[in-house]
């Protein structure tokens, strides 16, 4: 697969080839010659993943193993000298490789310098970050990428994308919290997992202490409901303030 400056330049050799050796007139040229160039597809040279996402072999899990959700990552990297670190997040800011419980600048091996690791869905070749930013890279001797193997954990990835790659299915469940309690409603295709996803939500969401899930259809005037309490502690009382009113459990 050729570069996309490569491809361009071919293109225009050819098409000076064809219109010199064989002159066309100018309706010839410009409905038949023009759209068939204008067709090719230009392509980069490296293919860029469109997302990142825990090893395939967790699909179907019924019981949370977390060390099954590491993964090797190839990231493309460079090095700079610390007093440049203002400088370069200025330009290259977005295209850091962004996770939760991840450090994307951190210290080099050698400890004078920052190690900036790169999101490789957006970059992956020192062409592919813009100009204005390898003008600024430059001027702090960054002139190329590298590339770092980087181990990505269960505490890097969402509730979300574990949800996804464990049941394949990028409506898992919908929640709602209500102080510390995180409430589902989960259908019936999702009983055998309902205690992965417990314990999921309960490692996830900020705050919350208890996880529960509706286990029967609500018919009561007052709308009381029967659950269970899927992860966390079993304490189930609230206290709840809305428009200047508190509610609290009796």
């Amino acid at each position: 697969m050729v570069s996309k400056r490569l491809a361009i330049l071919v293109t225009r050799f050819l098409r000076n080839r064809i219109t010199r050796r064989h002159p066309v007139n100018s309706h010839f040229q410009h409905q038949v010659i023009v759209p068939f160039f204008a067709s090719l597809k230009m392509t980069s040279s490296v293919e860029l993943p469109t997302s990142l996402h825990p090893p395939a072999s967790v699909r179907g899990m019924t019981e949370l193993k977390p060390e099954a959700f590491d993964t090797v990552v190839d990231v493309p990297c460079f090095e700079a000298d610390t007093k440049f670190v203002g400088i370069i997040m200025k330009h290259v800011r977005e295209q850091l490789l962004k996770l939760p419980n991840f450090k994307p600048v951190r210290d080099a091996s050698d400890g004078a310098k920052k190690l900036f690791l790169l999101d490789p869905c957006k970059v992956r070749e020192y062409g592919d970050l813009s100009a204005e930013a390898r003008d600024a890279l430059s001027a702090c001797g960054v002139g190329t990428l590298s590339s770092q193997d980087v181990t990505l954990s269960y505490a890097n990835w969402t509730a979300e994308e574990v949800l996804r790659a464990v049941l394949g299915r990028p409506d898992a469940s919908g929640f709602s919290v209500v102080g510390h309690i995180l409430h589902l409603n989960l259908r019936e295709h999702l009983e055998p997992y309902k205690a992965l996803i417990g314990k999921v939500y309960l490692d996830k969401v900020k705050n919350v202490t208890c996880v529960v899930n509706k286990v029967n259809v609500i018919e009561s005037t007052f709308r009381n409901f029967s659950m269970e309490v899927l992860a966390g502690e079993k304490n189930t009382q609230v206290e709840v303030k809305q428009n200047g009113l508190r509610q609290v459990p009796v």
